[in-house]
């Protein structure tokens, strides 16, 4: 997984991993 779960602690890391996992459910599903 290219998220750094160390960014999860700001708001912008939270929205970096959300619009991540959408992009990912697209294109899986």
């Amino acid at each position: 997984m290219a998220v750094s779960f160390s960014n999860l602690h700001s708001e912008s890391g939270l929205e970096k991993l959300d619009s991540y996992l959408l992009s990912r459910s697209y294109i899986t599903g």
